[in-house]
């Protein structure tokens, strides 16, 4: 009975090869792709072997790649379309598709005429002579519009802004250009389009709450191009971005116990460096742990307390993070017994007052006049005080009158200023800071009751004060109101004049023609002028 031997690739039958009775030979292993010979010999019943047969066969499992080498221009505005396409193998067929339909046999080129005007899809297939077929297949995407098209133009590009950690952030573009305008945000850098924003689609977006400097840019499209926006920067910041001034808080002198005897610098122009360990006080949101005090009638929380030349908050030049009761040029030369600058810490953690005494303290230029002032700083709450117990000697000198009362942030940008170079003081005056962010409640009235979108919002101001269960902000739209008010419930309203139309700026002020009876509780006014 006849048999055979088989080899793969191998010409030599006399070593490896399998011998067996069958006529059929299946590899071990699944072949490689390419050309593979098997070599065949077949032995008589004498034990003599046939020469050699062989047969060549080529594994082809790699589907062919189609290339788009003729289109049509994006966008365009002629209605008929030609496409011409190749394959990366020889003898390959092609199905072609358009706009989603059913793939269906193709050559090179393939025409399309009498096309509607809008967004078009061609996709093509090579199949080789194995039917090899690529599961995805090359597209061109490619707009016709026959009218006139113009592309879109920014005409407002979005802004940077600056909020507070864990607040969010609204942008928005305005653009020019044939409709349908489409819109896409991302996140980077403009032109960077790695980070797309899911769902942000339309000419607004508002961010999710941020906690750390962020870039957003948006793209513009339509029909006959696109244009990106200028980056936009969300920056972060810790700042608190207001405080209230009470102008009639209650006065309740409390003097240093430590005097400040070593100074950095001359007594004229020197400061004191009091670490505050573990007292609990920020500023415009920010923790502090050194103060520096200096001579000249204010303290700063930065590194100048040598500045004599009082300026008006705020100004970017130094010192910035102040704190100003009164900021004259002051002079501790020739100061004997209690007469100087003092300091005490009174009560207990966390509800401890930090107490820094100017007392009985000369002008430089006017020697003869001497003030007695001091800034009590409040832990845990952060509020400040500023109170006078003796700035009026009985010359014009006094009373402030060439001096700066306030307080200012760390970079000089934001402040609460009191007076300038006013005679505003007087003997018993107490002046509270207050951070917005410990009052909670916070509504709003506009004139007719429009708030820009700001919730709660009052038509007048009475039914404003009329709703306050809980020490509240009152925020006043600029301009002037008739009305005669009643406070009768044993709350704290701060009536904060001046607020512009958005609600985001009170750099004017707010008029209220009419009175105000204080039956019960309190009322502290800012940036508002009584007729």
């Amino acid at each position: 009975m006849p048999s055979y031997r088989y080899k793969l690739d191998n010409s030599d039958l006399t070593t490896g090869a399998t011998e067996t009775a069958a006529t059929t030979y299946t590899p071990a292993l699944a072949l490689t792709e390419g050309d593979h010979t098997l070599y065949v010999q077949e032995r008589d019943d004498t034990d003599n072997w046939s020469a050699s047969g062989s047969k060549t066969i080529v594994v082809d499992v790699t589907a062919p790649d189609t290339t788009i080498t003729g289109k049509p221009d994006n966008p365009t505005n002629l209605k008929d379309a030609s496409f011409e396409f190749s394959a990366s193998e020889v003898g390959s067929t092609f199905q072609c598709q358009l706009d989603g339909g059913a793939f269906a046999p193709c050559t090179s080129p393939a025409s399309y005429s009498a096309l509607s005007d809008g967004s078009h899809t061609f996709s093509v297939k090579a199949t080789d002579a194995v039917g090899n077929t690529k599961a995805t297949p090359s597209s061109y995407t490619w707009t016709i519009y026959t009218v006139v098209c113009t592309a879109p133009v920014i005409t407002i590009h979005p802004q940077s802004q600056t909020i507070c950690s864990g607040q969010t952030a609204a942008m928005s573009v305005v653009a020019l250009g044939t409709a349908p305008l489409s819109y896409q945000w991302y996140q980077g850098s403009s032109g960077d389009t790695s980070s797309l924003i899911s769902g942000a689609t339309s000419s607004s977006y508002t961010t999710a709450a941020l906690t750390q400097t962020t870039n957003y840019w948006v793209r513009v499209t339509n029909a006959c191009g696109s244009v990106d926006s200028n980056t936009v920067t969300i920056s972060i910041t810790t700042e608190r971005v207001s405080y209230t001034i009470n102008h009639n808080a209650s006065f309740s002198y409390t003097p240093g116990d430590n005097q400040i005897t070593s100074w950095q610098g001359d007594l004229n122009d020197g400061y004191f460096d009091l670490p505050l360990a573990d007292f609990d006080f920020q500023f415009y949101g920010s923790p502090v742990t050194n103060i520096r005090i200096s001579t000249n009638g204010y303290i700063t929380f930065g590194t100048d307390g040598t500045d004599w030349n009082n300026v008006s908050i705020p100004n970017v030049n130094s010192p910035n993070a102040i704190i100003a009761p009164f900021w004259d040029d002051l002079n501790l030369n020739g100061l004997t017994g209690e007469r100087g600058v003092w300091w005490g810490l009174i009560g207990t953690a966390p509800n401890r007052q930090l107490v820094i005494e100017w007392r009985q303290v000369p002008s430089y230029e006017y020697g003869t006049e001497a003030y007695r002032f001091e800034v009590i700083l409040y832990e845990s709450t952060d509020r400040i005080k500023f109170q006078y117990l003796d700035v009026d000697s009985g010359t014009s000198h006094d009373l402030g009158a060439s001096a700066t009362v306030g307080i200012e942030n760390f970079d000089g940008t934001a402040g609460k200023q009191f007076s300038y170079d006013t005679s505003s003081l007087y003997n018993g005056l107490a002046i509270e800071f207050i951070p917005e962010e410990i009052i909670q409640n916070k509504i709003y009235v506009g004139q007719g009751g429009g708030c820009n979108g700001n919730q709660p919002c009052f038509a007048t101001i009475q039914d404003a004060i009329d709703s306050v269960n809980v020490p509240t902000v009152i925020k006043l739209l600029q301009g002037t109101y008739h009305e005669n008010l009643i406070l009768d419930s044993p709350n704290v309203i701060f009536l904060q004049g001046g607020w512009d139309a958005s609600f985001t700026e009170n750099s004017s002020q707010t008029t209220i023609n009419g009175s105000i009876t204080i039956i019960d509780g309190k009322i502290i006014i800012e940036g508002i002028v009584l007729e």
